[in-house]
This record gives structure tokens, C-alpha cells and sequence, in this order.
């Protein structure tokens, strides 16, 4: 249930009427963040995106966006109160807030920037992790960045005339391209095996054209969550599957390993009774706390989980992708966005499987970023020099059972 009708969902932002205000202030079964505003404020354009580019990041946190337009909707003078014409303003509603003697929270600042939301949002979440502004914003920063990029690749078509047309067609067709690619991954495979990449194919991976259009449309269906063409995994070599873990339906899989906290974030398909499931480890003191993961879901999988015991349970998981493969089994490696932590896993096992030397993980990491653009490991230090320079490929390779060529 919800507070706006019946649209929209956690993950989504959602749409909050006047005479609902009440009930969310007072019985929210989530945190909530309502982003309040009229239809004159200066940077509609600029503030809708990054909200809409936010609300599945929050839910992770189990924190529901709303959307209260003033222009046709005003709180009950008891429950939010108004924004000053023209202006953005923010408020932070406690779950169950009244059965549990709390009260909503008001950003003082109106027009604030992102950070400064971010900054609001962590000091009165409850479940969301301390220091996670900063990671947060520059996700939603380079989300945006790609999206921005993307319309203006729209207009300039819309701009052209008769080259819009043929452009259009273009893209009409790659569009079907990507669909029917994508239908054909749910398809059983019964027929002739699919030949995967050869090594030399790998190690000679050019790096994507981001400048390209067709690549920006299918960056935008990878990165946005609930819409009609969300693209939420990609086929990295064939049976081997990597996305987001929350909105990814069990497609025949053998195989999942959890790249995040399954027990706060998996699609319920993938829980089925005899899919296997492997967690890799979430750190609390220095301890793996994976066993019961639903006590600590404000944990999560971070670099830490790679290295923990030697980077042996890491292995452990690379072991199972490779048995599962190699009897034709299906596997999904996931994470929240299906683009950091579970993409590591990917360029672990490859890197293992294909003996990729130092010298050529980056073409590693331009061939599995071919397959899913949104993958962007190289963008945080810390795990790029884990899989350049710190991962054990002698330990991984011997528990997969043999060195490969």
C-alpha cells in the first residue's frame, strides 16, 4: 500500500496528494524523503532527474521518495507546512512516526544542494550507514551526467529535420537489436552451445565509444530501475549473467552469488527453494556476519569481503561460477546496480579463467564493460588496485581446479 494512490513503488518516486499527507506523517511503513515544491520553481529540470535518479538508491535503506507539488496539493496545516513560492524544499518522515513518538525533520535550507539532501537524509535514517554521502553522490552525479548527456543526444535529433527521421529508424533498430538480444538470453538453451570470447579477444578489448548514441540509450536502460525497456542484468560470456539484484527475475539460473546483503535485497524469484545461493561475506568487527544477515541488514559487501581470510570464501564463490558453467549451468553474479562490487567478481573469475596478466586487466575490464556500460569498478582506487594488483589469481585458479590458457 501507499500514500498516492496506487502508483509507483519503494525504488520509485512516488506522488503525495494533500489529503494522504496525514497518513504518511503519521504511519509511513518506511523512512521517508518528500521533496516539496511548486510547478515555478528554477531548476525543475535539473532537481526532478537527480530525484528520480536518487529514489532506488535510497531504497536499499528501505526509504521511500515522494513528490508533493504544491501548484496542486497542500499538507493539512498540522502535518508539512508550505514552501516559499518558487523554491524546493525538503522534510524527512520517521517510519510509524506516530506509534513510535516521533516526529518529521525539515532541511532549513530550501533549493539545497544534493549533498546537503544526502547529509540531511543520513543524520535521521535509521538503517542507512554513516559516511555514505560522498559514494552516494557521485553515483548520482555520474548517473546524471549520463542521462543529461543522453537527452541532449535526443534533442539534437529532434532538431534535424529529415536526418532525424533516418536517425530515429536507426535507433529503432537498435533498440529492437538490444530487445530481441535480450529475450533471446531468456530463451532455454537446449541447441548448439554458444561460443564465448577467445583470450586473445580479451586481451585486445578496445575501450567503449561513451560518445556514441546507441551506447548512451542502452546506458540509460541499464541505470534506471521500473521502466518499460530497464535493462536489469547483461550477459558478460554466455550462461554468465551480471545486474542489479532487487528487480532481476530468476531466468533458469543454477547459481546466485550475492555481491550485497541478500537478505535486504533480492528479488524474491531468486530465493526459490534448490537455487543456490552463495553470500559472500559481510564484515562486522572483523568478523564474516553473512550466517545471519538478516540481524545486520545495515551491513553490507565492501572490499573488505574480497580480502577477508586470505580472499579464500572470494575464490570459494569463483570456484562455484566455474563448476556450474562448465556443466552448462546458468549464473547470476549481482549487487544493487549490478555494476561495482558484483562486476569485480565477474573481472576476478575472467581474470582467473583467462590468466590475464597485470598489464591487460584493463582490456578485461573494456571487454566486460562492452557487455554491461554502466560497469564503473575503475572509478573507485581501492578496487581497481584489488583486481590489478592485490588479487590472488594463483589461489583462485587452483581452487577452480586448473590453470587455463
Amino acid at each position: 500500500g501507499g500514500f498516492a494512490g496506487s502508483e509507483g513503488s519503494l525504488g520509485h518516486v512516488r506522488r503525495l496528494v494533500g489529503r494522504t499527507c496525514k497518513a504518511l506523517v503519521e504511519a509511513s511503513e518506511t523512512d521517508a524523503l518528500v521533496e516539496a515544491y511548486d510547478e515555478w520553481r528554477r531548476d525543475h529540470k535539473w532537481r526532478t532527474l537527480r530525484l528520480d535518479l536518487l529514489a532506488p538508491m535510497l531504497a536499499t535503506w528501505n526509504i521511500t521518495v515522494y513528490r508533493l507539488d504544491l501548484g496542486y496539493n497542500e499538507c493539512p496545516p498540522d502535518t508539512l507546512p508550505l514552501i516559499s513560492a518558487g523554491y524546493s524544499g525538503y522534510f524527512f518522515v520517521p517510519r510509524r512516526a506516530k506509534e513510535r513518538g516521533k516526529k518529521w525533520h525539515r532541511l532549513k535550507k530550501l533549493d539545497p544542494s544534493f549533498d546537503r539532501v544526502l547529509n540531511f537524509i543520513e543524520k535521521h535514517a535509521e538503517a542507512m550507514p554513516k559516511s555514505k554521502v560522498k559514494e552516494l553522490l557521485k553515483e548520482l552525479e555520474g548517473a546524471a551526467v549520463i542521462a543529461e548527456r543522453v537527452e541532449a543526444a535526443r534533442k539534437l535529433v529532434s532538431d534535424h529535420g529529415t536526418w532525424a527521421a533516418t536517425t530515429a529508424l536507426g535507433l529503432v533498430g537498435v533498440v529492437s537489436f538490444a530487445l530481441l538480444r535480450r529475450h533471446s538470453t531468456l530463451a532455454p538453451r537446449r541447441h548448439q552451445p554458444r561460443q564465448g570470447p577467445s583470450k586473445e579477444e580479451i586481451l585486445n578489448a578496445p575501450a567503449v565509444d561513451f560518445e556514441s548514441e546507441a551506447v548512451r540509450m542502452d546506458m540509460m536502460s541499464q541505470l534506471v530501475a521500473g521502466e518499460v525497456n530497464s535493462v536489469s542484468y547483461s550477459e558478460i560470456i554466455p550462461n554468465l549473467d551480471l545486474g542489479r539484484a532487487g528487480d532481476t527475475k530468476n531466468a533458469d539460473y543454477r547459481l546466485v552469488v550475492c555481491a550485497m546483503n541478500s537478505a535486504r535485497q533480492l528479488h524474491d524469484s531468486l530465493k526459490a527453494p534448490g537455487l543456490e545461493r552463495v553470500q559472500l561475506p559481510i564484515i562486522v568487527n572483523g568478523e564474516d556476519v553473512s550466517a545471519d544477515a538478516s540481524s545486520h541488514a545495515d551491513k553490507d559487501v565492501g572490499l573488505e569481503s574480497f580480502e577477508f581470510d586470505g580472499q579464500r570464501p572470494l575464490c570459494q564463490a569463483l570456484s562455484r561460477i566455474d563448476q556450474v558453467l562448465r556443466k552448462g549451468g546458468k549464473v547470476f553474479v549481482c549487487c544493487q546496480h549490478g555494476k561495482d562490487c558484483s562486476a569485480l567478481v565477474v573481472l576476478a573469475y575472467l581474470r582467473a579463467r583467462f590468466s590475464v596478466p597485470r598489464e591487460r586487466v584493463a582490456n578485461l575490464y573494456n571487454y566486460v564493460q562492452s557487455k554491461r556500460f554502466i560497469v564503473s569498478l575503475r572509478e573507485n582506487p581501492q578496487h581497481w588496485h584489488f583486481i590489478t594488483d592485490k588479487f590472488n589469481v594463483v589461489l583462485a585458479q587452483q581452487m577452480m581446479g586448473a590453470r587455463r590458457d
